[in-house]
């Protein structure tokens, strides 16, 4: 459910989208996830009890539950793969094929949830599995 948040200093928005959500998904998108809005998100999910996930490896550290993320060899392949094409033919956004999921024990713990399998959740993603 979509929800306006105009001043990044004011949680209120937040607190009425959180009373209506299981839990916020955090996409890739940084005028919505950076660090000016990291603590803000991060405090406010946390003392709702709502699972933070994603929007990358960074946000997993700083508080959220966890995310997926692609490390330098991953981004490198995709390198690779673009470097026989001409940049005409480049997409002009793009994610790897391959990555990797990281969670956070102590998040999961205090919101009562079993720790991320890691491995198990990237292996049910990459099949296609639509709720790991």
């Amino acid at each position: 459910m979509p929800q306006r948040w105009d001043n990044i200093n004011d949680s209120r928005p937040l607190q009425t989208l959180f009373r209506k959500s299981d839990v916020l998904l955090g996409l890739d998108d940084p005028q919505l996830y950076n660090p000016k809005t990291a603590k803000n998100l991060l405090l406010s999910s946390y003392a709702q009890q709502l699972p933070l996930v994603g929007p990358n490896a960074g946000f997993v550290r700083a508080g959220s539950l966890a995310s997926t993320y692609s490390d330098q060899a991953d981004w490198l392949g995709v390198l690779d793969r673009l470097l026989d094409h001409s940049p005409a033919n480049w997409p002009r956004s793009l994610y790897p094929e391959h990555f990797k999921i990281v969670g956070n024990p102590q998040v999961a713990r205090s919101l009562g949830l079993e720790q991320v399998d890691e491995a198990s959740v990237a292996t049910q993603l990459a099949e296609g599995e639509k709720r790991p």
